[in-house]
C-alpha cells in the first residue's frame, strides 16, 4: 500500500492505494460519506478528510465484488474480425465482411474502419427499432410524446425531454429485447413524471409489473457503455 497526498482542486487531497493489484485514487475533502466509482478504467474513492487508509482499504474490501465487476466491464473489448459473434437487440450474429447491415443471422461489416461503421449501423437500426416499439407502447397505454431521437450518451440508456422528446443512446442495442421494452416504457412513463418518484413506478409497473428486475439486469450492462 502507498499513500501519496497531495493538494489537487482547492480543499482537495489526492492520494492514491494499492488494493489487490488494483491502484485507486483517493480524494479526501469536507464531507461525511465515502463513495466509490469507476472512471475510465480507474477506481476513483472520494472520502472524509479523516478516514485513513486503513478505512479505506476495509470499505474496498466490503465492495470487491462490485469493484471487481465494474473494473472488469470497463476493460471488455471485441472481437470484430470476420466469424467472431456479436449480441445485438438479443441476437447473437456472426460478423462478415460486406457493405454494413444487419440481418437475422450476420453484421455485414466493411474491411476497414469496423468499429466506425459499426456506430454508425447501430444509430440507424437503433432508430427504427425504437420508434416501433415505442410508438407499439405508447398506443396501447395512451401515452403521447413528440418524437423519437438516437445519440451517443455514456452515461444513461435514455432521456424524456419536457417537450415530450425522448432520445435513447445507440450503445442500447447491446441490451436484450426484454430490456429494450423496459427502456421505452420507462422513457415514455416520464412524458407524465418528470422524476423517480412513487407516482412514475407506479406508472412503470403498471406496463412491466417486474420492472425490478429489469431495472437491476441494466446493471449488467455497464460495460456497453463504454464501447464503440
Amino acid at each position: 500500500m502507498h499513500s501519496n497526498g497531495e493538494k489537487g482542486r482547492k480543499n482537495v487531497i489526492i492520494g492514491k492505494i494499492l488494493f489487490d493489484s488494483n491502484e485507486v485514487t483517493v480524494e479526501r475533502k469536507p464531507r461525511k460519506s465515502v463513495v466509490l466509482s469507476v472512471r475510465g478504467g480507474t477506481a476513483v474513492l472520494r472520502a472524509p478528510l479523516w478516514m485513513d487508509d486503513g478505512k479505506l482499504l476495509s470499505f474496498l474490501e466490503s465492495h470487491r465484488r462490485w469493484l471487481t465487476k465494474n473494473l472488469s466491464a470497463e476493460e471488455r473489448t471485441f472481437d470484430f474480425s470476420d466469424g467472431a459473434k456479436l449480441r445485438l437487440f438479443g441476437k447473437e450474429r456472426t460478423i462478415a465482411c460486406g457493405r454494413a447491415r444487419l440481418d437475422e443471422q450476420f453484421l455485414f461489416l466493411p474491411e476497414g474502419e469496423r468499429e466506425k461503421a459499426l456506430a454508425a449501423l447501430l444509430k440507424r437500426e437503433m432508430r427504427a427499432y425504437m420508434e416501433k416499439i415505442t410508438r407499439e407502447i405508447a398506443e396501447k397505454f395512451g401515452f403521447h410524446y413528440a418524437k423519437v431521437r438516437i445519440g451517443s450518451a455514456r452515461s444513461r440508456w435514455g432521456a424524456c425531454s419536457s417537450k415530450g422528446n425522448i432520445t435513447y443512446s445507440f450503445r442500447a442495442a447491446f441490451l436484450t429485447e426484454e430490456l429494450l421494452f423496459y427502456l421505452a416504457a420507462h422513457e415514455l412513463c416520464h412524458t407524465r413524471q418528470m422524476n423517480h418518484g412513487t407516482l412514475f413506478w407506479r406508472e412503470v409497473e403498471r406496463i412491466v409489473p417486474n420492472f425490478r428486475a429489469f431495472r437491476n439486469a441494466l446493471k449488467g450492462y455497464r460495460w456497453a457503455m463504454n464501447c464503440l
